[in-house]
């Protein structure tokens, strides 16, 4: 008798215990819902200039600019960089390279009097511009490094 009933007890199927898991998709919603109200979500920059506010009442008045501290860059329809040093009648069309090499040697030069003039065709993508954007940060950057001989953080890769 004792190996009859042993023999029972091995093929009767033995019960695994279950979870009781009705409330878990409520208490998930729950979660859900309570992550997504108390988040806070990146809103995108945009641009970091503050650009001023477009003004047509306000009449613009001149001022007086040395022609020789003035270098123009543009961006053309086709999405071609130009420059013009001063003194220089026609835009040279350049590469990216070429440009930053152009700028590395007129700001310095001048050092604080100079300006640069940004022209760019309204058909000109939007990329270009903010290349054109990092191509003067790129500059600026190596141009303070020379000038205080420390370390600036790399925030822009051209």
């Amino acid at each position: 008798m004792i190996r009859l009933s042993n023999r029972l007890r091995k093929h009767q199927k033995r019960r695994v215990p279950q979870l009781n898991t009705t409330s878990t998709a409520d208490i998930s919603f729950m979660l859900l819902i309570f992550f997504l109200v108390t988040t806070s979500m990146d809103s995108d920059k945009g641009l970091r200039q503050q650009l001023p506010p477009k003004n047509e009442d306000k009449e613009t008045v001149a001022t007086d600019v040395d022609l020789n501290t003035v270098m123009a860059v543009g961006i053309t329809a086709e999405n071609e960089y130009t420059y013009s040093l001063p003194g220089q009648a026609e835009p040279t069309p350049c590469t990216d390279a070429e440009l930053r090499k152009q700028l590395a040697i007129f700001i310095p030069r001048l050092g604080d009097k100079h300006i640069i003039e940004i022209q760019a065709s309204r058909t000109a993508s939007y990329d270009r511009y903010f290349r054109l954007q990092n191509i003067l940060t790129c500059v600026y950057r190596d141009d303070l490094k020379r000038k205080y001989k420390q370390r600036i953080s790399e925030t822009y890769v051209p």
